[in-house]
């Protein structure tokens, strides 16, 4: 659960920063809800891919011989 902390606390800044970019260029309240829940999910949806690949990767297997 760490990996996957540290991964949704990054896409929580990117999502804080485009936030107040489009803030910024005056873009509608609406279009910006939008874009942030897409990025959150792309972000969780590939934080969970990445941190299951790190937990398979890290499985050990031992012979009894």
């Amino acid at each position: 659960m760490k990996t996957f902390g540290i991964f949704l606390v990054g896409a929580l800044l990117i999502i804080a920063g485009v936030t107040f970019a489009l803030i910024q260029i005056g873009i509608s309240p609406t279009w910006i809800v939008i874009v942030d829940l897409v990025i959150l999910g792309i972000a969780i949806a590939s934080g969970a891919s990445l941190t299951k690949r790190w937990a398979d990767n890290t499985k050990v297997e031992v012979d009894k011989d």
